[in-house]
C-alpha cells in the first residue's frame, strides 16, 4: 500500500493498517513525498492537524469515535 502526496498543497496524515490494527503513522507527510508500506491492507487519511487525536500504533480502525467523528482518547 502506498500514499502520495505530489500536487498537494498541505501536510497529511497517515495511518497504515494491517488486520484492523494500526502498524504505520505518520504526522504531517510534506507535499510531494511518497510512502510505501508493503505489509499495509488499507490506509487512512486527513489533512494534518496536530491539535487533534490520531492513531497510534497498535489502535484499532473501529475504535469508538467522538460525535465530531474522532477518536476517543
Amino acid at each position: 500500500m502506498d500514499v502520495h502526496t505530489f500536487f498537494m498543497k498541505r501536510d497529511i496524515d497517515v495511518a497504515f493498517f494491517k488486520n484492523d490494527i494500526a502498524i504505520h503513522i505518520i504526522r504531517n507527510l510534506k507535499p510531494w513525498h511518497r510512502v510505501k508500506i508493503n505489509k499495509a491492507e488499507y490506509v487512512v487519511e486527513r489533512f494534518s492537524n496536530s491539535k487533534l487525536p490520531w492513531y497510534e500504533i497498535g489502535d484499532s480502525v473501529w475504535e469508538e469515535v467522538n460525535d465530531e467523528g474522532l477518536p476517543r482518547v
